[in-house]
This record gives C-alpha cells, sequence and structure tokens, in this order.
C-alpha cells in the first residue's frame, strides 16, 4: 500500500523553531506504512527539499543535524541562548536524537 503526499498551506507565523517562522509555507509530508523501507525515499525527498529552501520540522523525522538545520532557521541562535539553554539546564529531557538535532544541552 502506497501512502500519499500530505499537501498543506499556512501563513508565516513567529514560533522561533517553527518551519513557517517569517515565510508563508507550503507544507509538503512524506509517509510511509509502519514498518516498510523509508530511508531512500526520505533521503530522495530530502534531497528535492534542500533545493527549495525546506525547512524540515526538527521534531519529526529527517536526517539532518545541527549543522544543517542551523542556518535554514532564522531564530536558531536565540532558540539555543534561550530556552534549550534555560527550559533544561540539567539536560534531563535531552537525549540522542535532541542532542543530533538541537545540539547538546550545556552546548
Amino acid at each position: 500500500m502506497v501512502f500519499p503526499l500530505e499537501v498543506r498551506v499556512s501563513a508565516a507565523d513567529d514560533i522561533p523553531l517553527s518551519p513557517a517562522f517569517g515565510r508563508d509555507t507550503a507544507w509538503i509530508a512524506a509517509h510511509v506504512r509502519r514498518g516498510r523501507p523509508y530511508g531512500a525515499y526520505f533521503r530522495g525527498f530530502e534531497e528535492i527539499m534542500d533545493g527549495y529552501g525546506g525547512r524540515p520540522h526538527w521534531g519529526k523525522l529527517h536526517f539532518q543535524d545541527r549543522a544543517s538545520l542551523a542556518p535554514r532557521y532564522p531564530q536558531w541562535g536565540a532558540f539555543r541562548r534561550g530556552p534549550r539553554a534555560n527550559s533544561i539546564p540539567t539536560g534531563a529531557i535531552a537525549n540522542p536524537y535532541t542532542d543530533r538535532v538541537l545540539g547538546p544541552v550545556a552546548g
């Protein structure tokens, strides 16, 4: 069974790590059935979206990391200095995924 692409649009917002921060946005989400191979499909999808200035949702499955996400989000540095550093300074909520995507809490 093939899952369709989900497409929607939204107005720009002012949420620092939102893919719609500061710009009207078309959201295109690729899905696969649980248990099916997804790596090649998602990597290919990401490659296409990179060419359009895509901002993958940092909280969803993707192959990006802090180095590739930070330049795409204008408020990345402010988030790292503020909410990320202040809301969980002990790293109690941190895990390998958030460390890869957002960087370590103390970093």
